[in-house]
Formats: C-alpha cells, sequence, structure tokens
C-alpha cells in the first residue's frame, strides 16, 4: 500500500520526468511483482492443501490458458496504435471496459489462433 500511495503522489507531481518514468514507475511493478511472489511462497508454507484446491480450479486454468494470449495483445490497446485513450473518450470507465473487452476479444482470437496450429502441428506428427 505504501509503494502505491508513493506511486500515485509521484505521479501527481512529477509525471513525464525521467525519475519517474524510469525509476518510480519501472521499479514498483517490480516490487509489486516481489510481493505478490513472498506472499505466494508464505502462503504454500502454511496452507500447501490451500494453495493447490486453488491452482486445481477451472478458473485458474482459463486464466493459466489466457495469460500468454492475454500479455502479448493488451500494450496493442493500452499504449499501441489502437490505444483506447486515443479515442478521447471523457469517460474513463468506458475507456477501461473498452480496453478490457478489446483485449479479452483478441487474447481469445490469439489463443483460438495458436490451437488451431498446434491441432494442425500434432496431427502431421
Amino acid at each position: 500500500m505504501l509503494l502505491a500511495a508513493i506511486r500515485l503522489i509521484a505521479k501527481k507531481y512529477i509525471d513525464g520526468s525521467v525519475l519517474y518514468d524510469r525509476i518510480i514507475a519501472r521499479q514498483s511493478f517490480n516490487f509489486l511483482t516481489l510481493a505478490f511472489v513472498c506472499v505466494i511462497i508464505k502462503l504454500n508454507q502454511h496452507q500447501p492443501k490451500y494453495l493447490r484446491k486453488v491452482v486445481e480450479t477451472k478458473i485458474w486454468h482459463v486464466f493459466d490458458s489466457m495469460s500468454y494470449p492475454l500479455y502479448l495483445v493488451h500494450y496493442m490497446f493500452l499504449h499501441g496504435y489502437l490505444s483506447i485513450s486515443s479515442f478521447s473518450l471523457k469517460n474513463s470507465i468506458l475507456e477501461f471496459l473498452l480496453f478490457l473487452m478489446f483485449t479479452i476479444l483478441l487474447s481469445i482470437t490469439v489463443y483460438g489462433i495458436n490451437e488451431l496450429i498446434f491441432m494442425k502441428n500434432i496431427k502431421q506428427k
């Protein structure tokens, strides 16, 4: 929480500066990832059965299979040529929902194409 507060305050006052763009914004994601990994490790040490139950759920398998396609396409709608913010919508909630919808739809398409190629290669062998 402290890291998020520091980042929000820095964004308000020094957004666009080298300090914010290259250090604070980039490193905050690294620290967030590290914190998430530490929580997972601690949870696994104290409650391994609980973590196993989570990993075996259907929703986990969906996220697992879709994570790479989501990673591949999200940037184009976030900052790329098809950025949702380039539409200059006044409603930030609508922008977020459009970003989410386009990212998920294109991710599903990319996943489907990948599966078709994979299955075609399996059948040829």
